[in-house]
């Protein structure tokens, strides 16, 4: 169990490297074509559409980047939910405890009224009053939000030049 355990740990690591690294490629080259193309001033026909072309593979690139990061991120979930099933076999705490964390603090105490291990109890419990408000935002809500931004980013310039060129 410590062995598949550990496996599950190293996946999850690979998977959020994974992640982020793919990221460290895609938002620099977003940020780069929004900040040529959000300088330019000069507006003509032929960059317009120059503009919708970088545009609408940026938006590719970012789309591609959201649907596998959302793809890895799902099996970080399920690798992680497995280390939640073998904790208590192996007498580890660390992913009960931080699903417990990021429960709302009602539901958190709802839990730990009907533990019925009594070491259970006591550490929630100590857990509970050491956190307090725990501030959850996640994974795929952050995913989400950036790639929101950077195709919204791309969408106003392409109305910008429509509005300054038509």
């Amino acid at each position: 169990m410590i062995e598949e355990y550990k496996v599950c740990d190293q996946t999850v690591s690979r998977l959020d490297n994974l992640i982020w690294q793919m990221a460290a490629i895609v938002f620099p080259i977003t940020l780069a074509g929004l900040a040529y193309f959000g300088t330019n001033t000069s507006h003509t026909f032929s960059e317009f559409i120059t503009l919708v072309v970088v545009a609408i593979g940026a938006i590719a690139l970012l789309l591609n980047w959201y649907l596998l990061s959302s793809h890895w991120a799902s099996y970080q979930k399920v690798t992680i939910y497995r280390m939640r099933e073998i904790e208590p076999e192996i007498g580890a705490w660390l992913y009960r405890y931080t699903n417990f964390v990021r429960l709302s603090t009602r539901e958190r105490e709802r839990r730990i009224k009907v533990a019925s291990n009594p070491d259970e109890k006591e550490r929630l419990t100590k857990l509970n009053g050491f956190f307090g408000k725990f501030p959850f935002f996640g994974l795929f809500r952050s995913m989400r939000i950036v790639t929101i931004i950077f195709i919204s980013g791309w969408i106003a310039l392409i109305i910008r030049e429509i509005i300054i060129i038509f």
